[in-house]
């Protein structure tokens, strides 16, 4: 998915059912296109990208290779265009969660993160 079709998806009034996925760097080789995923190739910038569709919208970051700056301008527009980061995931496989009232909700989506991360990388 490509920010164009979130943004023609909110404007209909709907949502994805999941976290948006923000994919940042190299497109890995399992990648597909998705109603909640949103790619950014390191050719592009985030700054002059318009994050609005996530808007009330909660995201997960993926950084994939060496791209920390790209991934922290990625972060720092989806954030202030209104978009809610729940966790980040690294290159090297670690990621980070924001904190939940109840420990199984952070649990479920650290599992969550790591397999897509999985799935994203084979």
């Amino acid at each position: 998915m490509s920010l164009q079709s979130l943004r023609a998806m909110r404007i209909n009034r709907q949502k994805p059912t999941n976290c948006v996925q923000i994919v940042v760097g190299e497109r890995p080789k399992n990648y597909h296109d998705s109603e909640a995923t949103v790619y950014v190739s390191p050719s592009e910038n985030p700054r002059l990208m318009d994050f609005r569709p996530l808007v009330g919208l909660r995201f997960v970051l993926f950084q994939i290779g060496n791209c920390s700056a790209l991934a922290l301008a990625t972060l720092d527009a989806a954030v202030a265009a209104g978009g809610r980061c729940v966790a980040a995931s690294l290159p090297d496989g670690t990621h980070a969660a924001v904190k939940f009232d109840d420990p199984k909700d952070c649990n479920r989506l650290a599992f969550w993160v790591g397999q897509s991360r999985e799935a994203l990388c084979q």
